[in-house]
């Protein structure tokens, strides 16, 4: 790994960009397995913030992220995040037009914020802005909308940017 941040794969020579993989890393669920070998898991907050960074690298080869993304914002609570939601983040159900994926969003927005080091945060949210400059013509809300009507997609981008400050 150079001072960029970057792979070469030596099978086809695509560069992979590793900005976020440390974070990814060092905030990573452990667990062992039944044959006691320890895993690493990264958190569905780090995995929205490298599939951002990796859909910027090659938007049109990777379709499938904002997608992935969408689905990550939608079940944040409900994959593990409840408690913690209702405990240590109510104050997210008065936001305005309080839904349970917008809080979603919003949470992962705190997450990232106390999990990722400066680098990927930057980063993350020049992506993220300059896609929603783009609004209408930003392929990352059609792919993540699936070409349908994007604005609740912008919306939970939003909340999510709003909250990583």
């Amino acid at each position: 790994m150079d001072g960029k941040s970057e792979i070469l794969w030596p099978q086809d020579g695509k560069i992979m960009n590793m900005l976020g993989f440390d974070d990814a890393f060092r905030t990573a669920h452990k667990f062992r397995t039944s044959t006691d070998v320890s895993v690493r898991i990264a958190s569905l907050s780090s995995l929205v913030m490298l599939k951002v960074i990796a859909w910027n690298d090659r938007p049109h080869e990777r379709p499938q992220d904002p997608a992935d993304i969408n689905a990550i914002i939608d079940n944040y609570l409900e994959a593990g995040n409840f408690d913690r939601f209702y405990d240590e983040n109510s104050d997210l159900v008065e936001m305005e037009n309080y839904t349970i994926e917008r809080a979603g969003a919003a949470l992962i927005g705190r997450d990232l914020h106390q999990l990722c080091s400066r680098g990927p945060i930057v980063e993350l949210k020049r992506i993220l802005q300059k896609e929603l400059e783009l609004s209408e013509r930003s392929l990352f809300f059609q792919q993540m909308a699936g070409y349908n009507n994007i604005e609740p997609y912008i919306g939970k981008i939003e909340i999510m940017l709003s909250n990583i400050e």
